[in-house]
């Protein structure tokens, strides 16, 4: 198995609860017999993880989406 983690970009993401400023990670993870994983994180520098995006070797798609936070 090996992995591969790399710092994107910045984007700009829309989400319901506000518009902001998030790094971009994609990362792939490849096992020899089973293929390739993808992930994609969204990260504010803030607020932390808003969203992960994940495509499975198998075809399956995951996300998670941050939906409201506070800060303390």
């Amino acid at each position: 198995m090996s992995a591969l983690i790399k710092l994107t970009s910045k984007e700009i993401r829309k989400y319901p609860f506000d518009t902001i400023l998030c790094w971009k990670i994609d990362a792939i993870a490849t096992h020899n017999k089973l293929g390739a994983s993808k992930l994609t994180i969204y990260f504010n520098d803030r607020i932390g993880f808003v969203e992960l995006i994940y495509h499975f070797y198998n075809g399956m798609t995951m996300n998670f989406t941050l939906t409201d936070y506070k800060i303390p």
